[in-house]
């Protein structure tokens, strides 16, 4: 997940008018995104047919397990 926009009055958000450093771990987030686009297709699809998301509180898999209940940030992916 990407987004380089904002609402009309929230300024500019471009990596660039940031600085080199930011600029820099910007592109390495965006190379990260082209490679893992693939298994994100691929996710999409067994969603789709399954209706699981594949974004998932750390609970899913153990409904029961308090601990993850209440953890608030993490998640799964896959």
């Amino acid at each position: 997940l990407f987004r380089t926009h904002a609402a009309i009055d929230a300024g500019r958000r471009e990596p660039w008018e940031f600085g080199p450093e930011v600029l820099e771990h910007a592109r390495a987030a965006l190379v990260e995104r082209e490679r893992l686009r693939p298994y994100f297709v691929t996710l999409s699809q067994v969603a789709r047919m399954t209706g699981a998301p594949y974004v998932r509180p750390m609970w899913w898999g153990a409904p029961g397990d308090r601990a993850l209940r209440e953890c608030e940030d993490a998640f799964l992916l896959g």
